[in-house]
């Protein structure tokens, strides 16, 4: 049987995970005390001014869909959110831009937020003829 050819190993491939780094800049947006976070992986930089969620939701806002994710390395746009969730932070604006700045290819910012109390009390209240499932127990 002739020898089977060595495949190199694929070392370095994907890398260590990016890493969300805080810097020092500093900045109000929507009256909000930001700070500059930055995100770098394969020639792009993701630039997000976020403030401690809990300033304006007392509960994680930012969800992803744990099914959606596929195979192989994810790009920054998908990574961000969790990222910021898991430090409990609220991006206020962010800029995908390749490494060495130039114009950004990706833009996010909230341009308004609206602080008041929701009045309408059955807002929160089940539909008259819902359907309350229960677990199975183990």
């Amino acid at each position: 049987m002739p020898a089977m050819p060595m495949v190199p190993p694929m070392i370095g491939v994907m890398g260590p995970p990016p890493e969300l780094k805080k810097t020092d800049q500093k900045k109000k947006i929507q009256g909000f005390d930001c700070a500059l976070y930055t995100l770098s992986d394969r020639g792009e930089t993701f630039e997000i001014w976020a403030t401690n969620d809990a300033q304006l939701f007392p509960f994680r806002l930012i969800e992803r869909d744990q099914f959606a994710l596929k195979f192989g390395p994810q790009m920054l746009e998908e990574q961000w959110a969790t990222l910021l969730r898991d430090k409990s932070l609220f991006p206020l604006q962010a800029a995908l831009r390749m490494e060495g700045g130039g114009a950004a290819q990706f833009t996010f910012a909230v341009d308004k937020i609206d602080k008041k109390k929701i009045g309408d009390e059955k807002l929160f209240h089940p539909p008259e003829k819902y359907l309350e499932i229960q677990t199975p127990s183990s």
